[in-house]
């Protein structure tokens, strides 16, 4: 399953640090990759080499394991900051009765 889409800026943070770091990887792919495997598993480094077209005998450069664990905390970050946003939201609308209650009206109006 595809998680969320990182923001533009967990994005740019990962141009800016393989043009930095000088590694011999595909950005667009890395990206892609990043994008597309779950945070937990890219912690494992046989899931990466499969995912980056690497043999089981590759070794990875120890900067690409720093980039990519710096990657996973700023997904991580993300998503935890996203769920603090809704929570807030709720909380907020929670503690002003007639917020909730306008916008219960408005849902109602709009079936």
């Amino acid at each position: 399953m595809k998680e969320q889409e990182p923001s533009s800026h967990a994005s740019a943070w990962l141009q800016t640090r393989l043009r930095t770091l000088k590694l011999d990887v595909d950005a667009g792919v890395l990206t892609q990759v990043l994008h597309e495997v779950h945070p937990d598993e890219l912690e494992n480094e046989e899931v990466l080499k499969m995912w980056l077209g690497l043999s089981e005998e590759d070794v990875l450069p120890e900067d690409l394991r720093n980039v990519v664990a710096s990657f996973r905390q700023l997904r991580l970050l993300e998503q935890y900051a996203n769920a603090a946003d809704k929570r807030a939201s709720f909380i907020e609308q929670f503690l002003n009765p007639s917020e909730l209650s306008r916008s219960s009206k408005t849902a109602a109006r709009n079936m």
